[in-house]
């Protein structure tokens, strides 16, 4: 993955690739100080929104459904893994070129 800083704001870091991978990095942030190093939140973009629902749905199921949310034109549904790691799955509702410049707002809240 060859990615670039395409955004920073405050403590919050967005790096792109051309193929349009994306990773948002956090610096720290005080509600979510944790005693270990390592990965506390998973975020991927899926699309269509079918495949999104579909998750909501499985996430459901599975009891490890938190709730849906829209902000800033993605609509994101959040759960929980088995481990209790935060996942947060999103669906962007406009042009592919906005999701580069935007670091979502409820991934920046969390």
């Amino acid at each position: 993955m060859d990615l670039e800083v395409a955004l920073r704001e405050n403590n919050l870091a967005l790096l792109a690739s051309a193929d349009g991978s994306q990773i948002h990095l956090h610096a720290e942030k005080a509600e979510h100080v944790t005693s270990y190093v390592g990965l506390h939140a998973a975020a991927w973009m899926t699309d269509p929104k079918d495949k999104l629902l579909s998750i909501e749905c499985r996430l459901k199921q599975l009891k490890s459904y938190t709730r849906t949310i829209t902000r800033d034109a993605f609509v994101i549904v959040e759960g929980r893994d088995p481990d209790r790691i935060v996942l947060l799955v999103a669906h962007h509702t406009g042009s592919v070129g906005a999701v580069r410049r935007t670091i979502i707002s409820a991934v920046a809240a969390w």
